[in-house]
C-alpha cells in the first residue's frame, strides 16, 4: 500500500468514527475533572477503553513526583489519595515508535 492509499484509509476510518467520538466526548465532560476530581473521568475512560477489548489499568499516583524539579508546587497541595492515570497499552510486534496520548 502507498502512503496516499495509507492517508486515505486512515482519513476514511477517522470520519466513520466521528459520531463515535462525540458521544465518548459527552460522556466524558459529564464528569468533573479539575485537580483532585478527575477519578470519575478517569473511570469512565477506563470503561470507554476496556469496551474496545483492551485492558487498562489505573496506576495509583505517586506522592514522590513532588520532588521532580519540573514539578508544579502548588498554594495548597492536593491529595494524592485515591487518584491515579489511566494506562493501556495496544501491542504492537516490537521495534516501533511509540505514541503517548494525554
Amino acid at each position: 500500500m502507498i502512503i496516499s492509499d495509507l492517508r486515505k484509509e486512515i482519513a476514511k476510518r477517522i470520519s466513520s468514527m466521528k459520531e463515535h467520538a462525540a458521544d465518548v466526548l459527552m460522556e466524558l465532560i459529564r464528569f468533573p475533572s479539575v485537580c483532585g476530581e478527575e477519578m470519575g473521568a478517569v473511570n469512565s475512560m477506563k470503561e470507554i477503553i476496556e469496551s474496545a477489548g483492551l485492558k487498562p489499568e489505573i496506576i495509583p499516583l505517586n506522592p514522590a513526583i513532588k520532588s521532580h524539579p519540573e514539578y508544579t508546587h502548588y498554594t495548597e497541595e492536593p491529595s494524592w489519595e485515591g487518584r491515579g492515570n489511566l494506562v493501556t497499552g495496544y501491542g504492537g510486534n516490537g521495534g516501533g515508535r511509540s505514541l503517548i496520548m494525554n
